[in-house]
């Protein structure tokens, strides 16, 4: 994982809420070697690489604690990513 240079498969990524505050911006973009990435995976590598973000890997992979959206649409985690997805990353949304 590399930040926007090299690689087959380009993803943006936003961050929303103490999560932006954590990586450091809103907006990232990861260039990734393989041509396309389960979102598990790619969840599992943001953990990995910002601890900070208070999300157990566990956790993202079952939706109990962010909020993915994948290209507007809320998405599955075995989901494969390909090159020019936009994913979004929120904290839990609750309603009331």
């Amino acid at each position: 994982m590399t930040n926007g240079s090299g690689g087959e498969m380009r993803i943006m990524i936003s961050f929303y809420g103490p999560y932006r505050h954590v990586v450091g911006t809103n907006e990232i973009q990861l260039t990734f070697a393989e041509a396309s990435l389960a979102l598990n995976e790619l969840l599992k590598r943001i953990c990995q690489r910002w601890p900070g973000l208070g999300i157990a890997v566990e956790k993202v992979i079952e939706y109990e604690s962010v909020t993915v959206i994948v290209n507007g649409q809320f998405a599955e985690s075995t989901m494969l990513l390909k090159d020019g997805d936009e994913i979004q990353i929120f904290p839990p949304l609750h309603g009331g």
